[in-house]
């Protein structure tokens, strides 16, 4: 009966460790989720600032990807940016950086991003190896000079929730492929645009239009876009197609049009700015021939 005892305490012991183990781990895999200072000091060995926009950009690789954003000498997280709380966002890249550990291991590049698109401001230094380049197809307004195909703008047309109306443009036109080029021409040249200091850089008129034979441009439809912003979409894309029928363009016209571009920039009711809560407006559409 003693020994029946004593082996009941012992099995009770040896539990009780069991179970301590069991919840340090716990614990130490709890703890491994949270953001954490540097444990080690890190030196900057290299770095390369880009002068205003000359950077590329980039997006998250791997949409829902946990990746904490660093302070520039990387020696503190900042607890409130992690990639995967922003899988629609899309960043410029200011800086390319490389450190050095206190035992003399350098690192990879890390990328000091900032985001370029509409909505929270986000910014801080991130492993390379967390990011692609290109913008993200479901960012809010990006402005032109962010893409670097008609493929890759023509994408963001289609996906980003902020391009709806834009989106439904596209569709009167089944036969007419988006040019890039021309876009930055109809912003610069034929657009209605109300005065907004987030719209900055959309008025340039020194701009090329050499390479195309004719442009045909509606810019009554881009003012009555305008005067109508406060509209829904659906009245605005009514208005689209009775502004489009004036100028002769009947849905057999739509469907001949494939041997000329688009040129599409629509700016529709955008929040910007670090409260998200400033709205602005500008539209712009061309046809061209090369």
């Amino acid at each position: 009966m003693a020994k029946e005892i004593r082996g009941g305490v012992k099995m009770k012991q040896w539990m009780k460790a069991v179970l301590l183990t069991v919840a340090v781990v716990g614990t130490g895999l709890v703890a491994a989720t949270q953001p954490a200072d540097a444990a080690s000091k890190y030196t900057i060995v290299k770095q390369h600032w880009y002068v205003g926009n000359k950077g590329h950009v980039v997006q998250p690789k791997t949409r829902h990807q946990s990746a904490w954003l660093w302070n520039m000498n990387h020696t503190k997280v900042k607890s409130h940016f992690n990639l995967k709380d922003y899988p629609n966002r899309t960043f410029n890249v200011r800086a390319a950086v490389q450190y050095k550990t206190a035992t003399g291991r350098r690192t990879g590049i890390y990328y000091y991003i900032s985001s370029i698109d509409s909505g929270k401001a986000v910014s801080g230094m991130v492993s390379r190896n967390y990011v692609k380049k290109g913008v993200n197809p479901y960012s809010g307004d990006v402005m032109l000079d962010a893409f670097s195909t008609d493929a890759e703008y023509t994408n963001y047309l289609k996906h980003s929730p902020y391009m709806k109306l834009a989106k439904n443009t596209l569709k009167l036109f089944p036969n007419t492929p988006v040019s890039l080029e021309l876009s930055k021409i109809a912003r610069a040249k034929y657009g209605a645009y109300e005065k907004s200091k987030y719209l900055t850089g959309r008025s340039d008129t020194e701009v090329d239009t050499s390479a195309y034979k004719s442009i045909d441009d509606f810019k009554d439809l881009a003012a009555d876009l305008l005067a109508n912003n406060a509209k829904s979409d659906t009245t605005k894309l009514s208005l689209i197609n009775k502004d489009l029928v004036k100028a002769g363009y009947t849905s057999s016209k739509f469907n001949s049009l494939s041997n000329q571009q688009l040129g599409i920039d629509f700016t529709n009711n955008t929040k910007f700015g670090q409260s998200h809560a400033r709205l602005a407006s500008g539209y712009a559409l061309v046809l061209g021939q090369k």
